[in-house]
């Protein structure tokens, strides 16, 4: 996605019957930061959107996780989202969006 501020935003989206959508949505995510894979989208990008892909370059992009949510009890698990999210440095200091869609058995 590409913000409307030239910033793109990489993410990852997972579906799982349990709560461990979350963990292995951003698993992915830390994975692809950690091997730059990000960078060889941006590339990718550069005829199209050039102001985003310096930035890019720049180190300046966001992340979002999304996933299924299998529980009800959402505010609880927030803290525990935020913690995840912050042992993970190399993602500190990075706009990240936390997306849960929550499972009505309809999936």
């Amino acid at each position: 996605m590409l913000r409307p501020d030239c910033v793109f935003v990489f993410g990852e989206a997972k579906y799982r019957s349990s709560s461990k959508g979350f963990v292995d949505a951003l698993m992915k995510v830390h994975e692809l930061v950690n091997d730059r894979k990000h960078i060889s989208d941006c590339g990718s990008l550069n005829k199209f959107y050039r102001d985003a892909v310096r930035n890019c370059y720049n180190e300046g992009f966001a992340l979002a996780l999304a996933f299924s949510l299998s529980g009800t009890d959402i505010e609880s698990k927030k803290e525990d989202w935020e913690k995840r999210i912050k042992e993970l440095e190399l993602l500190s200091g990075r706009d990240i969006y936390v997306i849960g869609v929550k499972n009505n058995g309809l999936f």
